[in-house]
């Protein structure tokens, strides 16, 4: 639900004796962003001596009022969701879940409702207001626990913190790479490596939603150990071991070495290969929302939290290989 959005009206008078352009003066003046009162401008919100403006590099002389309408910023109710998740852990600090795929992890302004955050909101000690900021939400700013995040569309092991002082010590943890991940992935693409490293920088493609591998990025490193292979399928069960984070690290790794993850369409996993798939192992295995990758465990200071496969996920690997291999097997016992 949104809340009714109401403007105000802000009139400052230049009483300086120097000539300035109006976008600047605003943004002194009223403490915004440049890039906002050239919107404002543009938008005809912006007078000068009940004029209205329209460029952004008009002058402001001493003497002249200048009038901005200023939208009240869309705020939004942040409301707890009644959907239920497989709890893996849960003590005073900590609650660790098995995330599934399909949900986002924290509120955007496209989706404010069924989140992870949505979900845990009574049984995390953070100071929140019910109505948050739109800019709030599309920065990213509300995300109560959280210190790392999965994609949307992957399943597995999401730690949350329960109150501000052991998010802040997770937090540290993952920031100094202290924190073990275990991922499976089925990929399409074989090899005959049995395991091996990828040390390639990340950077996010220009204009776009996506990353990709480029010199100019962070550092990304990704351990991969091949489990199991269907060479007739062109078929391959990784084991995914990241010891960075970088935002959809797996995914580019492994689609620009040539194993897209099945199902990822943004990555390569979809496509014709995937309808070919699909014709020769059935459309009912692929009747899910989300890609082939699994937060398999985390391990924090010791202490190992497991998340078995969903369903779909151990349906596909019998079906190729008829048992879940041994190194995932005792996880899907736990």
């Amino acid at each position: 639900m949104k809340e009714e959005i109401k403007n105000k009206k802000e009139t400052i008078i230049n009483n300086s004796e120097e000539n300035i352009r109006v976008d600047i003066f605003i943004s002194k003046k009223l403490n915004l962003t440049r890039n906002f009162v050239q919107k404002l401008i543009a938008e005809g919100r912006v007078k000068i001596n009940n004029k209205i403006v329209s460029k952004k590099s008009e002058n402001v002389s001493k003497g002249d009022i200048v009038e901005v309408e200023i939208p009240e910023e869309e705020k939004f109710f942040l409301t707890k969701s009644e959907k239920k998740f497989d709890v893996i852990w849960e003590d005073e600090n900590i609650l660790v879940i098995n995330k599934p795929a399909g949900y986002i992890v924290h509120p955007s302004s496209s989706e404010y409702k069924n989140t992870i955050v949505n979900m845990i909101l009574d049984q995390i000690d953070f100071s929140m207001e019910s109505k948050v900021k739109k800019e709030d939400l599309i920065k990213g700013r509300i995300r109560p626990g959280i210190v790392h995040r999965l994609d949307k569309d992957v399943s597995g092991v999401l730690v949350i913190a329960k109150n501000q002082k052991i998010s802040a010590y997770l937090s540290e943890l993952f920031k100094e790479r202290k924190v073990k991940k275990r991922y499976v992935a089925l990929c399409f693409g074989c090899t005959t490596k049995d395991m091996w490293m990828i040390n390639q920088k990340i950077t996010r493609a220009r204009g776009e939603k996506i990353m990709r591998v480029g010199e100019e990025g962070k550092e990304a490193i990704t351990f991969v150990k091949k489990l199991r292979d269907r060479k007739d399928l062109n078929l391959s069960l990784f084991e995914v071991l990241p010891i960075t984070g970088r935002t959809h690290q797996i995914r580019v790794h492994l689609s620009s070495n040539g194993f897209p993850i099945v199902k990822d369409e943004m990555y390569g996993g979809g496509g014709k290969k995937l309808q070919t798939l699909k014709k020769k192992l059935g459309e009912e295995i692929f009747d899910f929302q989300g890609i082939f990758l699994h937060s398999l465990s985390i391990e924090i200071e010791g202490k190992v939290f497991f998340a078995p496969l969903p369903p779909y996920f151990q349906k596909i690997i019998q079906v190729l290989w008829q048992e879940i291999p041994p190194t995932l097997y005792e996880v899907q016992k736990s």
